[in-house]
């Protein structure tokens, strides 16, 4: 869901900008145009969005199962905190 909205931001955001780079657009419109530009929400295009880990934030290391890190992972699956994960012994 956050994606499809993100996606609708996204191009808003860039109809916003030509809008506002456009020479020919009166000012009164470039500038609304700019604060409307200005209440989107910063890092909204699909290109900033990134998996973060749900434990720490973390963007490295980042196992999509688990919606966590590798070091968060490893450290709740040891202590027995994730249902069905135990420890390989091969």
């Amino acid at each position: 869901m956050a994606i499809a909205s993100s996606c609708v931001t996204g191009y808003a955001r860039q109809a916003l900008r030509l809008v506002v780079k456009d020479q020919r657009n009166p000012l009164s419109v470039r500038v609304r145009a700019q604060i409307e530009l200005q209440k989107l929400p910063r890092y909204s295009h699909p290109s900033a969005i990134t998996n973060r880990c749900i434990v720490g934030g973390k963007t490295k290391g980042y196992l999509s199962e688990f919606r966590m890190s590798q070091i968060a992972f490893r450290n709740l699956s040891l202590n027995g905190e994730i249902p069905g994960v135990k420890k390989a012994l091969w």
